[in-house]
């Protein structure tokens, strides 16, 4: 059995019992006021021992080891535990006071004194506290305060230079060998004026337009310098600023363009420690520059660009500053030369232009150029607003087509400034004239008007013109919209065959002669079919009655010949087609040009039919024939040429009315009036011109 005391106690604090038992079973215990669950008996190791956890102060003592043996006297063994007590704190202070909870110290002003303290609490015994510079051992002075238990080393350093920069500072206190010493490193950090400025080149002229780079080096400085850039007393910010450095040395490079109004001032570059007041050096360059005529444009001073109108007078002044001095005047209006005009009021002063009797189409952008021996300058735009009555977007007439009982919208748009307009409508045909109700009438964005008109008889075809108002006046001319009845297009006419006009490709082309669109915007098709089989091979629309075909495309096929069908299409339908039979087309790869000079094989004729049921189309036993057209042929096709077919006569327009008392209101079974920012139905614009005769009877 194994017994541990304390000091003179006569009660164990510890024991260690196998009586009675196995050795691996022993019985182990601690007293809970005393060492508790930190101490625990060894008996692995040789000799066994007491192992004590989280050693603290109080444990210090005497103890006394009692081995009880079953059949041998009892040994008695006692072990001095000394308890040394690290130091639990190290502060150091700076010249202020401040506690330095950073590594780094200051940053001092150079030329300043430096005072650290380094204060330590608490340790038994009482450590030595030292400091060392650079890790070398420096004697400072040394205080200590038995009562606190607290050791004070202070450290003073006078007049830093910039020999002290970055210097280290090492407070360490130690009161034992068996563990490493407390200590703290501090590094000093200092503020450096710069050493000198200075601008490594200095061009004696500069051209304006020209670029330069000049660079400034600040040598010294910490932190870098600031380099700042001035013009006069004015800080210069034009240009491009490029800033490279190390440690010691900052060089910025600006890169500008020298304007007229840099000539003859002084451009510096400074170079400061921000933290340093008064510490700003800096070098100078005298600008001696040489430039294009400086302009600027403005209108005539009595003049009120938001006032101008229609027929007023105005004039634009020039003013020209130029070294050498300028020897040409040029003026451009909308990026065109304005040239002296007293006709039309157009007049050319030295300095000046004006513009007598004004119009919209005066309107817009006006520069003045000047020139010398180095060379022209434009002046910045100066924008001439005319205000005018409004006029219409378009000057041409707007031909709607539209059936019976169709709702149309039809869009009357201006130009007009100010954009505030306000629309009168007007409904006429030969027989009646009438305004609209004011009240019907709607506005999109100001400059816009819309109108639903629905035709409810033949009586209802005629012109609508509108009028727009604004803060100028009414406007001279309405705009003009004639309502016709729409219907499916007329067939094709005159439809001629030829090779095209490109001789190096096989190809050929179909032009005919529209008939009569219905009223609407059509489309052109041609469809061809292969004579035999009826079999689809190639369709193509177009905008016009003109179509390019590849033989490339046509070739090879499963017949020797084919029908060409061509018709018109627009909202309404489609027209009748026309058709041309039987053309014969030669296989590209096995003709030869001279084969195709000098055959004299018999040609075999094609045949046209105007017009024809398109179901009749699909009949290959069926063979057309009857109005004939011409037909010019490409090498590789065979065809004779024949006279042209009659034109197909469209529908005739509605009579005109010849009685005032037969005139209708305008009323909601017939037209709306209404605001709207969409666009008019495309369908129904079908050109911006009257019918010509081919349209009317």
């Amino acid at each position: 059995m194994v017994l541990w005391f304390r000091d003179s106690a006569g009660k164990p604090l510890y024991s260690f019992d196998v009586r009675g038992r196995p050795f691996t079973k022993a019985l182990y215990w601690s007293d809970s006021n005393a060492f508790g669950p930190r101490a625990y008996f060894v008996t692995g190791s040789k000799p066994a021992g007491l192992t004590l956890e989280s050693v603290q102060l109080d444990d210090e003592g005497i103890y006394r080891c009692r081995v009880d043996f079953k059949n041998s006297p009892t040994r008695n063994f006692q072990i001095n535990l000394t308890v040394i007590v690290p130091p639990h704190q190290l502060l150091i202070y700076e010249n202020s006071g401040r506690d330095v909870s950073t590594p780094v110290v200051g940053p001092l002003t150079e030329g300043s004194d430096l005072v650290l303290t380094c204060e330590v609490r608490g340790g038994k015994p009482t450590p030595t506290v030292s400091w060392f510079v650079n890790d070398k051992l420096v004697d400072g002075l040394l205080e200590t305060t038995s009562r606190h238990a607290v050791v004070v080393n202070r450290l003073e350093v006078s007049h830093v230079t910039r020999e002290h920069l970055n210097t280290t500072y090492k407070c360490q206190a130690s009161n034992t060998k068996l563990m490493l010493p407390a200590e703290k490193t501090v590094r000093l950090e200092l503020y450096l004026k710069p050493l000198s400025v200075r601008l490594l080149s200095k061009p004696e002229v500069l051209t304006a337009g020209a670029q330069y780079n000049i660079t400034c080096e600040a040598v010294g400085s910490r932190p870098q310098a600031k380099i700042s850039w001035h013009r006069g007393k004015e800080e210069f910010q034009r240009g491009e600023f490029e800033e490279s450095s190390n440690e010691t040395v900052v060089m910025s490079t600006l890169t500008f363009i020298p304007e007229p109004d840099d000539d003859a001032h002084v451009l510096k570059c400074r170079a400061e420690n921000p933290m340093i007041s008064g510490s700003g050096l800096e070098d100078s360059l005298n600008l001696n520059v040489v430039y294009p005529p400086q302009v600027t444009l403005q209108l005539g001073n009595k003049l009120n660009p938001d006032t101008i109108k229609e027929n007023d007078d105005v004039y634009f002044e020039c003013n020209i500053r130029a070294n050498p001095k300028k020897y040409k005047i040029t003026w451009l209006h909308n990026n065109s030369s304005v040239t002296q005009n007293m006709s039309s009021g157009v007049i050319l002063s030295t300095q000046s232009l004006v513009l007598q009797g004004v119009t919209r189409h005066n309107g817009g952008s006006y520069t003045c150029l000047a020139a010398n021996s180095k060379g022209e300058t434009s002046s910045k735009p100066v924008n001439l607003r005319v205000q005018f009555a409004p006029v219409c977007k378009s000057d041409d007439v707007t031909v709607v087509g539209a059936s019976l009982d169709e709702a149309l919208r039809v869009r009357c748009h201006v130009t007009a400034d100010p954009g505030d307009v306000t629309f009168v409508w007007q409904f006429n045909n030969s027989g009646e004239s009438f305004e609209v109700e004011q009240t019907r009438i709607g506005t999109g964005n100001g400059s816009t008007s819309d109108l639903s008109y629905t035709p409810k008889s033949e009586r209802d075809y005629g012109t609508l013109a509108c009028w727009g108002r604004n803060a100028i006046g009414r406007q001279a001319e309405p705009c003009i919209f004639q309502i016709v009845p729409a219907a499916k297009p007329g067939p094709l006419r005159n439809c001629t065959l030829r090779a095209a006009t490109n001789q190096s490709s096989d190809a050929l082309e179909v032009e005919c002669v529209a008939g009569y669109d219905g009223g609407l915007p059509q489309r052109f098709v041609l469809e061809a079919y292969e004579s035999r089989t009826m079999r689809l091979r190639l369709n193509v629309s177009s905008d016009s009655p003109l179509f390019r075909l590849d033989l490339n495309d046509l070739l090879p096929a499963h017949t020797p010949t084919l029908h060409i069908v061509l018709y018109a299409s627009n909202p309404k339908g489609r027209s009748e087609v026309a058709m041309l039979e039987d053309i014969a087309l030669k296989d590209a790869e096995k003709r030869t040009a001279t084969e195709a000079m000098a055959t004299d094989a018999p040609l075999q004729r094609p045949e046209v039919l105007f017009p024809v049921s398109r179901d009749s189309l699909m009949d290959p036993n069926r063979r057309l024939s009857g109005i004939p057209a011409t037909f010019q042929m490409s090498p590789g096709l065979t065809s004779p040429e024949y006279p042209s077919s009659p034109a197909t006569t469209p529908p005739p327009l509605p009579p005109s009315r010849s009685k005032l008392a037969d005139k209708i209101p305008l009323s909601s079974s017939a037209t709306n009036m209404y605001t709207s920012n969409g666009t008019v139905r495309k369908d129904h614009i079908i050109s911006n011109s009257i019918p010509g005769p081919e349209s009317c009877v």
